[in-house]
């Protein structure tokens, strides 16, 4: 059963056999996804125990350094996501109408590439509301997204909208 669950469900090895393409989306999907979970389950530890414990609450310092560092994590798995879902949109229209579609997830694809493209909007609108610091350049996707964004007066209201929309999506 370790065999299987490596090969199969860690490694996705029968499926690279089958398609290096295929193989790559779907590892760039759970990975970056599955990463993300867990970073997420120790940001919450980080957020919320921390504190309560008595310890220093680092969210309220944008600057940071751990902050920073799970602003670089969700960014990269955030981005695998993305990439994998790219990949596998851009897979679908390359078999539309062939044996292969049946393999084709355009929906659930389409879903999490709008959750983690949501997630990155979020994050650039919580920069652009800072002044401009290459500090924040670990938010490597982020940080030149709220470059664009920082030309709109967003406000806390349209924040906090676009914040409940990636959580519920999130969920």
């Amino acid at each position: 059963m370790r065999r299987v669950f490596l090969d199969e469900v860690v490694l996705h090895r029968s499926l690279f056999s089958v398609s290096r393409f295929r193989w790559l989306r779907h590892t760039l999907i759970f990975w970056g996804f599955s990463a993300m979970f867990g970073l997420e389950i120790l940001a919450v530890f980080v957020r919320e125990a921390w504190p309560a414990f008595g310890g220093e609450d680092i969210w309220e310092h944008q600057s940071h350094p751990l902050r920073l560092a799970f602003d670089f994590g969700y960014d990269f798995t955030g981005l695998m996501v993305l990439l994998g879902c790219i990949m596998a949109l851009c897979w679908r229209v390359i078999v539309n109408g062939r044996p292969e579609q049946k393999y084709t997830d355009t929906w659930t694809s389409m879903f999490l590439f709008l959750v983690a493209f949501s997630g990155f909007v979020v994050e650039a609108v919580r920069l652009s509301q800072v002044a401009p610091d290459p500090i924040y350049w670990g938010s490597f996707v982020g940080y030149p997204l709220s470059m664009l964004l920082s030309e709109f007066q967003i406000t806390d209201g349209v924040y906090l909208m676009l914040w409940y929309l990636h959580v519920l999506g999130s969920c």
